[in-house]
């Protein structure tokens, strides 16, 4: 299991576990069309926003995933989500040693 406790604050933007209180906030954010031409999905409606949520919070909750809400530092205002690559170097995964270290890519 992840901990998933700790709240990070920066000038910019406090990251803190996704929660059920953050559900209001973040379906609005999500509602600007504009945001999802850069993506293979759409959750600008509120039935794929409350799929994602639910489904986030249950990866969460079961620890294969970590979501966090991304809160405005000056407002505490929800204004989106993060969801860092929490894997292991198990069987399969590259190991580093000395080369270039891995590109990210986008889980969605």
């Amino acid at each position: 299991m992840w901990n998933l406790t700790p709240r990070l604050s920066g000038k910019i933007v406090i990251l803190e576990p996704l929660g059920r209180a953050h559900a209001t906030a973040l379906l609005e954010a999500s509602r600007a069309q504009a945001i999802w031409d850069w993506w293979s999905v759409d959750m600008s409606t509120p039935d794929a926003f409350r799929a994602w949520f639910d489904d986030a919070l249950a990866a969460s909750e079961q620890g294969t995933r970590a979501h966090f809400a991304t809160l405005d530092a000056r407002t505490g205002v929800p204004v989106g989500s993060s969801m860092p690559a929490l894997r292991s170097a198990g069987p399969g995964w590259p190991r580093l040693r000395g080369g270039p270290a891995p590109t990210w890519r986008p889980s969605c």
